[in-house]
């Protein structure tokens, strides 16, 4: 039966969402092809940490569901038009 479920997960390209705390037993529990990341900004740090990098599963598919916050003060904006918020947020 779980065969089954994980066959109509992966057809219809649905994806759970995960941490990077919860990752590693997640793709145990339960190993579809697609997940997203659920970050908080205090998350987006962790990409700066090898190790964490290096445990993601490089066989599946990921989305990213950002913050609206990159930090207390910085609002995610990927469409502002001031140079300095676009270059940063590129940079990101």
């Amino acid at each position: 039966m779980l065969i089954k479920k994980i066959d109509f997960v992966n057809n219809y390209n649905i994806s759970i969402p995960i941490r990077f705390h919860d990752m590693k037993e997640i793709y145990k529990e339960i190993p579809i092809k697609n997940y997203e990341f659920h970050l908080s900004y205090q998350d987006l740090n962790m990409f700066k940490n090898k190790s964490v990098i290096n445990s993601i599963n490089n066989e599946a598919t990921y989305t990213f569901h950002l913050p609206d916050y990159l930090d207390k003060n910085t609002v995610f904006n990927p469409f502002s038009t001031d140079k300095s918020i676009k270059i940063t947020q590129i940079n990101f």
